[in-house]
Order: C-alpha cells, then structure tokens, then sequence
C-alpha cells in the first residue's frame, strides 16, 4: 500500500510550489480575460510558460536517462553512535544546469520491540561528468535494521516540476555496535615496582614471560613465588611454546521484565552490545588461541577467529530484549563472563545457582556517561511514541557469590 501511494505521489509532476504557481496562473488566467486587464494575462502566460518548459525538459531527460540507474552502497559499514559517516549513492548519469538530483530515503529504523524511528533522508546535487556520487552525512543514536524504500527524482532549481527517474527501490542496511577503543595490553602488572621487576628478571623465572593472570589461565602456568611476593596473580608463559587453546564461556543475557522497550532500556543494551564486541576483540587479540563459547538467550555460537568476531556484530545488531524463560542447561565452567541490564530483574537469583567464579558486566542507569539521541540538531529520525514510555529505574545490587562486578552508569540526552 505504501508503495502505491509512493507511486501515485510521484506520478504528479508539480512539486507543492509548482501545484500552487499552477492554481494562481489559472486564477489570473480568468481574472485577467475577464476584467481585460494585460498585467494578469501576461503573468498568467509567463508562468504557464515556466512550468510547460521545465516539464518538456524534465521529460527528456527521463527519457535519456531511463535506462540509467542509482545504487545505495550497502557494503560500506555504518555504526550506531558515531559521527561523520555517510551513505554513498552512485549515480550513471548527470543533468545540465538550473536542474538538480535528488535523492530521498523514507521508511523505518528499527531499533527494538515496538520501538522505532521515521527516517526521511534527502539531499540533492548536480551530478557532472567528474562526480557522479552522493554521500548523505547520517548519525545513529541506537543499532538495529534500517528498512526503506529510495528514489530519484530530477527538479528545477525553482522547486516547481519534478520527474522520477528509475524504479523505486527496497532498502535493507544493517547499523552496528561501535567498537570501544581498546585499552593497551598490559603483560606485567604496574602495581610492581622496578625493584621487583629486576628481581624477577635475574632470577631463574627470566625464561618465561611474565603477565597478570587472565580467566582461563591453568593453575600451573600461575607464578606463586612472584605473586605472593606483588599480591597479585602472575602466570608465567613459555616463550618457546604457545599456550594452550582456552575456550571462554560469554553469557549474553538480554532480559526485560515488560512487552515494550522504552529508550533507557535500548540505550543500556546497545551499550552492552559494544561493551560485548570490545571484550571479544581485546581478548582474541591478547590471546589469539582463545575460542569463545557465545549464549545469546536465544542461541549458541562459538567464535574461533578475528573475521567471526566481527560477524558477530550483525547477530548483535537485530538483538533485542526478550522474555526469560526456562534455564538452560550450561556446561561447568571454572569461569564465566555474564553481560547483562539494569532490567535483567532475575539477575541475582540466577547468580545464585552458580558455582563458579562469575565476571559480571552490567550497564545500569546513572550520569555517569550521556548519549546523544539528536546529534547536531539533524533531524533525519523521529522516534515514535515509543519515545514516551516511562521505564522503572531498577537500582538493585548485583551479588554474585564468587566473582567480580563491573558496571556502567548510562543515561539518554534528548537534545
């Protein structure tokens, strides 16, 4: 229906300014002839004349350029939250002066349970024989699928006449969690003094390289003497053999307590989902014999390179919030990393049943670090009414029985 009523609105071929330039040259058209007064009828004649030549020439550049075409590059990588990116148009054609191309892109941004934008996405130029490419400037404030339908339409540089050229096409891109800047790899812990480096240097561990100890490390390969003497866990690693593959266990748990998503809800999961990515690359980059044994609450993955990694980026990009259901059975772990909201109310009760040593990340509300939900007052997106949905702030406190909790305080500026 919608692409009817697309089609419909285009096979007029006035823009509002024309429709209205029509209406008051008819209107002085009759004034004119009927009060015999020569200013009316020559203006009434001047603005068929502007509108019937803008027309012919409209037409003939459909026609030339009818068997020409326009893409949307979606193999290029958007991010959500990241300024100066752009969407690339290419172009196979070029119109002569007083006329330009525009290009719009209409349709819906999803970004979760019942909850997404309208996008409207329009810019114009004038293609020449040098250039024949368009980069329309965008900002995401949230990951999800972006779903629309684009066009080409040829006007003048008054606003009057418009052509369509081309098909209408069905727009299907992807926007992604950004990437964390990473932290630089630390290989020997900085509470250590200098002293005790050349200590540990000269002594008979200097054959191995020393770093602090990373869940998943064997208890062998852990240098007691060096840690008890730093109060911190220290694993020696054979320079002259690599380590052991490790498969980490990651708990992805994206649970909400109501049927809709309000902004602070998607605003903490998108967060996660980058808190998720970094962790991933960072560790697979520290450690490249790592495997990662990945529970989406829907699904089971496992992750063994760098190109899987990034893949993984889309699974989490149509991640939304979801129902707790039944617990599913977990292979034991030693150590698991759990990555959670401030709306995952089950939270502590499930912790309870675990045995063993939780890595807890969780991304609660607090004005700790803002968002942006406009950014440089382009208002490209509006959020529907799911926008005004007033969320319970939940403010208990994650207790895991063996482990270690970090949490991120986040909150949304509207403008």
């Amino acid at each position: 229906m919608k692409l009817f009523l697309l089609k419909l609105k285009h096979s007029f071929p006035l823009t509002t300014n024309g429709f209205f330039l029509l209406i008051i040259c008819i209107y002085l058209l009759g004034y004119g002839w009927g009060s015999n007064n020569l200013y009316a009828l020559l203006f009434s004649i001047l603005g068929f004349l502007f509108l019937f030549l803008f027309l012919t020439i409209n037409l003939l550049l459909k026609a030339k350029n009818q068997y020409e075409g326009f893409f949307l590059n979606t193999s290029k990588t958007i991010y959500s939250r990241l300024q100066n990116q752009t969407l690339d148009v290419v172009f196979n054609f070029y119109v002569p002066i007083f006329f330009r191309v525009h290009y719009v892109l209409t349709g819906n941004f999803i970004v979760g349970r019942k909850a997404s934008f309208s996008c409207y996405f329009h810019e114009s130029f004038l293609p020449s024989k040098n250039q024949k490419n368009l980069e329309i400037p965008v900002y995401f404030p949230f990951c999800g699928s972006l779903r629309c339908l684009a066009y080409v339409s040829i006007r003048d540089i008054f606003g009057l006449t418009k052509i369509r050229i081309g098909a209408i096409q069905n727009v299907n891109l992807l926007v992604l969690p950004p990437f964390f800047p990473e932290k630089p790899v630390v290989y020997v812990l900085p509470s250590t003094t200098q002293e005790n480096l050349r200590n540990i240097k000269t002594s008979d561990q200097e054959k191995y390289f020393m770093r602090e100890y990373i869940p998943g490390d064997r208890l062998k390969d852990i240098n007691w003497k060096s840690s008890i003497k730093i109060q911190e866990l220290i694993t020696k690693i054979s320079p002259s053999s690599p380590e052991e593959s490790h498969l980490i266990y990651v708990e992805i748990r994206p649970y909400h307590y109501g049927d809709k998503d309000g902004p602070q809800a998607i605003l903490q999961l998108n967060y996660l989902k980058s808190w998720i990515l970094s962790f991933l690359r960072v560790m697979k980059k520290e450690h490249p014999n790592y495997k990662f044994h990945i529970f989406t609450g829907k699904e089971n993955l496992i992750l063994e390179e760098e190109k899987e990694i990034e893949s993984f980026a889309e699974v989490l990009a149509e991640l939304n919030y979801i129902k707790e259901g039944r617990p599913i059975e977990i292979p034991y772990t030693t150590e698991r990393f759990i990555f959670t909201t401030g709306f995952d109310k089950n939270l502590n009760s499930y912790l309870n049943s675990i045995n063993s040593k939780v890595y807890l990340f969780r991304v609660i509300y607090g004005k700790n670090r803002t968002v942006k939900l406009f950014e440089r007052f382009q208002f490209q997106l509006i959020p529907k009414l799911w926008i005004f949905i007033h969320e319970q702030k939940e403010t208990f406190r994650a207790k895991p029985k063996i482990g270690k909790v970090v949490e991120e305080k986040i909150q949304l500026d509207y403008l």
